[in-house]
């Protein structure tokens, strides 16, 4: 078995993935790529080119929500998807909500503008945009997350990790990047949940991996 992730290292989509891998203790290895001209070969592997592509073997497919199913299908152990199917359905609506309300705020409305368009463009930081995400759309975000998560629980749904922590997670380690938090005074429930999911193994090692990247362009 040889899998390899072609992702950006600090993409939420690439670190959803990751780690996804981990929690299941499948090995692999990550092939990074730079998602500004890309490269011909990877755009036959994802023609919407969607990063990241998982490659396992001679299998290869585009988008992390339809990776992490397929590793869920094709490795069953150590699932991520409750088996009810109403809790299945619940952890894909997060799954959705974080790939696309969270990451549209602290990735592309925060990381990118902050860290991405200096580093890659040479444009100056754009605190216009970053000051919209921060004020207007991050507290919707994080009112909406906390009225779902209740005190005595560990996880967004069901009792064990699924696919809903693991998204919401990886999606809000951007704001982290780029030098933010989350205001612990309304969002008591929200920052204790994530500050745990982030304190697994899986998470430890996925940002000890990415270490290197963030400190490249940080720095």
């Amino acid at each position: 078995m040889a899998i390899t992730v072609h992702g950006t290292p600090l993409s939420p989509f690439s670190r959803k993935v990751c780690i996804a891998l981990r929690e299941k203790q499948l090995d692999f290895t990550i092939n990074p790529i730079i998602p500004f001209n890309l490269p011909d070969d990877f755009i036959k592997m994802s023609p919407l080119k969607k990063i990241p592509v998982l490659q396992d073997n001679d299998y290869t497919l585009a988008d992390s929500s339809a990776i992490c199913f397929y590793l869920e299908k094709q490795y069953s152990e150590h699932s991520l998807y409750p088996t009810d199917p109403k809790q299945c359905g619940q952890s894909l609506w997060f799954e959705e909500y974080a790939d696309t309300a969270v990451v549209g705020c602290t990735t592309m409305g925060i990381f990118y503008h902050k860290l991405i368009e200096p580093a890659f463009f040479d444009r100056p930081i754009n605190q216009e945009s970053i000051d919209v995400a921060l004020k207007e759309q991050l507290p919707v975000i994080c009112h909406y997350l906390q009225e779902r998560l209740q005190s005595d629980k560990k996880y967004l749904v069901a009792d064990t990790l699924s696919i809903a922590d693991i998204s919401v997670a990886s999606a809000f380690q951007n704001l982290i990047i780029s030098g933010y938090t989350i205001d612990q005074e309304p969002f008591p429930l929200l920052t204790d949940y994530l500050a745990k999911i982030w304190q697994r193994e899986s998470f430890q090692a996925q940002l000890a991996a990415e270490k290197p990247f963030v400190d490249e362009l940080t720095g």
